[in-house]
């Protein structure tokens, strides 16, 4: 996963970078390089949380949007 990607993931869930490393639980510059980054991987422990992250939205309910 690339930098770029990584962007791409976090605004298609409408996340601010410090909303993301809070979620995580990385320091907010450590999400802020991973996306700095753009065409080279993220270090192998960003992309093992960036997984974690994905599969734990996919598995909440959909939000009730009244």
């Amino acid at each position: 996963m690339t930098g770029a990607e990584l962007k791409r993931l976090r605004e298609g869930a409408n996340l601010t970078q410090l909303q993301l490393a809070a979620v995580l639980g990385v320091h907010l510059a450590t999400l802020s390089r991973w996306e700095q980054r753009q065409d080279k991987p993220i270090s192998r422990t960003g992309v093992l949380l960036v997984e974690k992250w994905q599969n734990n939205r996919s598995s909440l309910p959909p939000e009730n949007k009244s």
